[in-house]
């Protein structure tokens, strides 16, 4: 899957295949989308510049999950959802766990944006660019129950297009089960207690 523009990718998930692919529920109020403000206090606080897939991204979908990838932005006012305090709680656990070498080395060069099912954590790796004008870099993924370090994607659009895929084919005879399809977003909506 290639996706052209986050615009039209999210134009056809809430148009296209509108209620198949979008959870969309009344009951809590959705999370604001970060604009440039957030990504640039963000950059400016971490001293690392946001790739711009990621930023194309976040503005136009907001924090939520799409195909089981739960992607937090800057700024965010739940802590669950909070690129800063994501990043934070597993960068301390793992400084935690000092006499793990690619953890310490995973911590030290970059920025963890996620989580999957198996709790193995995905960041950027900032000291490997893939492309300086957009300021691209590669994605790594860290295994939770062995701490090895894969470098797994080029950049975070190729990780969400890697994923998306990955769901759907692992998926494809579940499609019109009764749990809906496999691959779905969700907005995110509070999970913390409101300030």
């Amino acid at each position: 899957m290639r996706i052209e523009s986050w615009e039209k990718f999210y134009d056809s998930v809430t148009k296209d295949w509108f209620p198949k692919w979008v959870n969309i529920s009344d009951e809590e109020p959705v999370l604001p989308k970060p604009g440039e403000s957030d990504c640039q206090r963000f950059e400016q606080t971490t001293q690392r510049l946001l790739p711009r897939s990621y930023r194309d991204y976040i503005k136009v979908f907001g924090p939520g999950e799409l195909a089981w990838v739960r992607v937090r932005a800057p700024g965010c006012l739940d802590p669950t959802w909070n690129l800063e305090t994501f990043n934070k709680t597993f960068t301390d656990v793992l400084r935690g766990e000092s006499s793990h070498a690619e953890s310490v080395r995973a911590v030290n060069k970059g920025l963890f944006f996620f989580a999957d099912i198996h709790a193995d954590l995905f960041g950027w790796d900032f000291c490997d660019t893939t492309c300086q004008e957009t300021n691209e870099c590669a994605i790594w993924r860290l295994h939770w129950s062995d701490t090895r370090l894969e470098r797994y994607a080029n950049s975070f659009q190729e990780l969400m297009e890697k994923e998306i895929e990955r769901v759907a084919r692992e998926h494809v005879d579940e499609e019109d089960d009764d749990t809906g399809p496999a691959v779905q977003f969700s907005s995110a909506r509070w999970e913390s207690p409101q300030p």
